[in-house]
Parts: C-alpha cells; structure tokens; sequence
C-alpha cells in the first residue's frame, strides 16, 4: 500500500489490516508520481480514487506501468 499521507497509511493498517489479518501489506509512504520500487516489481496495480487526486495523472500511470511486471494487471 502507498499513500503520500503517513495518517491514511496508519489508519489503514490499524483499523483494516490487522482487523483481518492481512500481513502482506506493507505500508510506503512516497508519491506515486516517483514509486520507489525497482521496474517489474509487481504483478498488479490498483488504485482507489486516486488519480483525480493527484497532479499530473498521466505521470502516475507511466510510474504504474514502469513497476508492473510483463503480463501483469491494472
């Protein structure tokens, strides 16, 4: 999970996370404009109403695809 915001990342974690026992998750704080994961790191990408947040969208998209993995998912 990344959010820009240490408050959403905690209130993830402690209220959702640990509720359900979800111990994959782990919490980055960074701006998804800049992803500080290497090229292919993951086999999907999900995000929840966020690009509309976020300025330069289009930026966000390219950093998403930099870190999928080849045949991964949107």
């Amino acid at each position: 999970m990344l959010d820009i915001q240490q408050e959403m990342l905690e209130h993830v974690m402690c209220c959702h996370a640990e509720r359900v026992g979800l111990a994959t998750i782990r919490p980055t704080r960074s701006d998804a404009r800049e992803l500080p994961h290497a090229e292919g790191t993951f086999d999907a990408v999900y995000a929840v109403t966020a690009l509309g947040e976020i300025p330069d969208p289009d930026r966000v998209l390219r950093e998403a695809a930099r870190v999928l993995a080849p045949g991964g998912g949107w």
